[in-house]
């Protein structure tokens, strides 16, 4: 409506040509420090604080994972997976798993996550059976200290 209170109508036409008038934004500014979100300032402040709200997630408790995995051996690439793209994994202190099913003929390396420290407690032939049971627990090597069994 206009001050008159008529109403104002377009064509196509008339808002397509209206389109071209629209002034674009210097090219010369980088899209990083053009574009911001909404109640924050744009420029170098925005993009520095986005980089420390990414590292400020840093538990003040040691975090622990716990799981009764049923054979480790067949998912040892999903664990390395979520090791790698999940912070919780990757920053926690410990992994315990149970029912892991290992036994003394896998090494080490092929269930251990990258960055961490394994304790193995495999089921022997001690106990009479033949299939389950076992513990692992990793801890997170950090500077070099680790956990000592």
């Amino acid at each position: 409506m206009d001050s008159n209170g008529r109403t104002i109508t377009y064509s196509g036409e008339a808002l397509l040509s209206l389109r071209g008038r629209v002034a674009a934004p210097p090219r010369d500014v980088p899209a990083v420090i053009r574009r911001h979100r909404r109640g924050t300032r744009p420029g170098v402040l925005v993009i520095k604080n986005r980089e420390n709200k990414k590292r400020r997630f840093k538990p003040y408790l040691p975090s622990v994972i716990m799981g009764n995995v049923r054979s480790l051996t067949n998912k040892t690439d999903k664990l390395a997976a979520l090791v790698k793209t999940q912070r919780e994994y990757r920053e926690s202190s410990l992994l315990c798993f149970t029912e892991t099913w290992l036994h003394r003929d896998i090494p080490d390396c092929l269930v251990e996550p990258d960055g961490f420290t394994v304790v193995r407690a495999d089921r022997d032939t001690r106990s009479g059976k033949k299939r389950g049971g076992g513990d692992l627990l990793s801890s997170l090597t950090t500077n070099g200290v680790t956990l000592d069994t």
